[in-house]
């Protein structure tokens, strides 16, 4: 369609429930694995980048696996077995965090009550001597929030990132087509006929 395409997945569904690719016929009827995971695969795989709030859902960590990283390979029993399902390391990957962190705009922790208490009893104390004092600690933080964490810097980051990366679209345009053509393969092959497996809201049960 040369359009630049942008991949957002907060909660895959590969990764929510263990072993749902190797099980995935016992459960098709009621979650329709089969039909999410392989959108799933065409999605991410099609996308020009790739949009994700933590690494963690890119690679995972030491001791878990990432929602991305899970889609490398896998298999549906009788169905079909993904080789090379994504590239982790690819540079469509990209982290924008939407949010603050709450560890430092609210440091204080039931963990340390005593050294919690007394910030907060110095904080009231303040306060009470300096009515302003409120309002400069208060402006203080909405103007950090502001400046690093507002809807408006995150869409203009995205924004960037679609300039960017439709550039390099129009740039490794040759290098990405025998891509293309087996998603679209795959596309016809697999995921039209799962697709019509899954019933339209309007026919299923209240």
């Amino acid at each position: 369609m040369g359009i630049t395409q942008c991949n957002i997945a907060h909660a895959l569904e590969k990764t929510k429930y263990p072993d749902s690719d190797i099980f995935w016929k016992n459960f098709d009827e009621k979650y329709h694995f089969s039909c999410q995971f392989t959108a799933d695969i065409i999605a991410m795989n099609n996308a020009d980048f790739i949009i994700t709030s933590t690494y963690q859902e890119i690679a995972g960590s030491k001791n878990t696996v990432g929602q991305y990283e899970s889609h490398t390979a896998f298999t549906l029993p009788g169905l079909y077995r993904v080789v090379h399902g994504i590239d982790v390391f690819d540079p469509k990957f990209n982290i924008v965090s939407p949010g603050a962190d709450m560890s430092i705009y609210f440091p204080h922790t039931p963990y340390h009550p005593e050294q919690a208490a007394n910030l907060m009893a110095d904080f009231f104390d303040r306060c009470k001597q300096d009515p302003d004092h409120w309002v400069k600690i208060s402006g203080a933080g909405l103007q950090r929030i502001y400046e690093k964490y507002t809807w408006k810097i995150y869409s203009e980051r995205l924004m960037t990132l679609a300039g960017v990366y439709g550039f390099w679209k129009y740039v490794s345009k040759l290098e990405r087509r025998e891509t293309r053509r087996y998603l679209e393969m795959f596309y016809i092959l697999k995921f039209r006929e799962l697709a019509k497996t899954v019933p339209l809201a309007i026919d299923q049960p209240q």
